[in-house]
């Protein structure tokens, strides 16, 4: 019998939820100021123009009618003018000043405006005209769409509110966090997927795991922005990558790029970090689109789609991940037997990567346990991957513990869309053998003194013999 999800409640869920009002992004309806490069803080007015402040910001508290309150690096308030014309330093006291909405969650109470809204939240956010929630409700989570009008009605239904109200009571995953700009509402999950809802198409996009410290994302400007929370409460912005459709199924299949002749890599280069813009990166980027790597843009810059498909690489040969491409792993990218992209890549425990952490996270949808997904194949895993073999019929090798290898076919089971376990062949139940009648014995005559009477002969009829009259 399956294992029922029991995602683990990360630390960061509780640092998030009690906090509901920070947030790496902010609007309300019109501008949007977001954290972006550098940390810096992005401002979008209505008319679409994006201003830059090279101010680094830790958090963005909350917006008002004409300002965006942050917390700087330095850990000052600061009060930023909407249309970005100049800031003051605040202190904590105006952070307690009534605003139009004010929502605030803590430990699943979702307050608005002082009105308690619900009592089963796990992650808020509101854009002045709407108030978006994820509630638990039994083993699932609900997003809720409510209006911060007092009577709580959602009313024109056309165009952008339109798609509003098709998010509403929409089932989707357990949240790690909730953040939503002018055009979009960005949930993160507890497994690190980000789930982009467009609000002005109504498109729902998906984006893979790249980091398990991924704790929140926007998506502002046609790009998404990735960020980690630390310890102390401030944001970090992780990445910022063009907005692409995704999924975190394994099977990518690459945008198609114009591809140039395998060239050797020059040793004198050394270690390639990310983050480098340069000539060689674009060669990495090449060879790997070549091999099939999902790489979606050859431009020159090790970013996050570029890790992605290094980490995949470095899972094919048998090679840790990091942040970086050393040398060694260079010159078996670019050597003539250099492994192709292989989307059923057999997994056995002890192994550790991006490929470990794609088969856990679609383990746990399909209602298995792995326990941390960490990317690590460790005990909880191979249970989870043993009870998999079990319900699908997975056969394993006759020395081969349960659990322990994930094998191709498994692989191709797992990882399709609605995949159903087989269904038993019925067995004919066998009749029962029918049992041989025991011949009657035949009784023996009695013996007796007296004569038997001899009957008298019967008279054979004979047949008439027909007669000319």
């Amino acid at each position: 019998m399956k294992n029922k999800p029991l995602i683990l409640v990360l630390i960061l869920v509780c640092i998030i939820c009690t906090a509901a009002a920070a947030s790496p992004a902010v609007t309300d309806g019109e501008t949007t100021g977001w954290i972006a490069e550098n940390n810096y803080l992005f401002l979008q007015g209505q008319d679409g123009m994006v201003k830059q402040l090279p101010m680094p910001i830790d958090d963005l508290i909350r917006i008002t009618n004409d300002e965006i309150i942050c917390l700087s690096r330095n850990h000052q308030y600061i009060a930023v003018q909407k249309n970005g014309s100049g800031s003051r330093v605040i202190d904590e006291t105006e952070l307690n000043l009534p605003q139009k909405p004010e929502l605030k969650l803590d430990n699943g109470i979702l307050l608005l405006n002082g009105q308690q809204i619900s009592v089963s939240a796990r992650a808020a956010a509101t854009d002045g005209r709407y108030i978006y929630a994820v509630e638990q409700a039994g083993q699932a989570y609900v997003l809720r769409v409510s209006s911060v009008q007092n009577d709580g009605r959602l009313v024109t239904q056309l165009g952008r509110d339109a798609n509003v109200l098709a998010l509403a009571n929409r089932a989707v995953k357990e949240p790690l966090s909730l953040t939503v700009t002018k055009d979009a509402l960005t949930l993160t999950g507890t497994d690190h997927i980000v789930t982009v809802m467009n609000l002005i198409t109504g498109e729902m996009l998906h984006y893979p795991v790249t980091s398990l410290q991924t704790a929140a994302a926007c998506q502002q400007g046609g790009k998404l922005y990735r960020y980690q929370l630390t310890e102390d409460g401030r944001w970090i912005l992780e990445s910022a990558v063009s907005a692409a459709t995704l999924t975190p199924a394994p099977a990518i299949t690459p945008t198609p790029a114009p591809t140039q002749s395998p060239q050797h890599y020059d040793d004198d280069d050394g270690t390639i970090y990310y983050g480098e813009y340069s000539r060689t990166v674009r060669k990495i980027q090449s060879r790997l689109n070549e091999l099939g790597y999902p790489i979606y843009q050859i431009d020159g810059k090790y970013g996050e789609e570029t890790q992605l498909a290094i980490n995949l690489f470095c899972d094919a040969i048998h090679v840790r991940e990091h942040r970086y491409i050393t040398l060694k792993v260079q010159r078996k990218l670019f050597a003539k037997n250099a492994p192709e992209y292989d989307p059923y890549l057999p997994l056995k425990k002890g192994d550790q990567g991006i490929s470990v952490l794609y088969m856990q996270t679609r383990l746990l949808e399909l209602g298995y346990d792995p326990g941390k997904l960490d990317g690590i194949y460790g005990k909880n895993t191979v249970a989870a991957v043993a009870l998999f073999q079990a319900d699908y019929g997975i056969p394993i090798g006759r020395k081969e513990k349960p659990g322990e290898k994930a094998s191709r076919g498994m692989l191709e089971i797992l990882y399709e869309p609605d995949p159903e376990p087989p269904i038993p062949e019925p067995i004919t139940p066998t009749p029962p053998p029918t049992p041989t009648p025991t011949p009657s014995p035949t009784p023996t005559p009695a013996v007796t003194d007296e004569p038997t009477a001899t009957p008298e002969p019967t008279a054979t009829p004979v047949p008439a013999t027909q007669t000319n009259l």
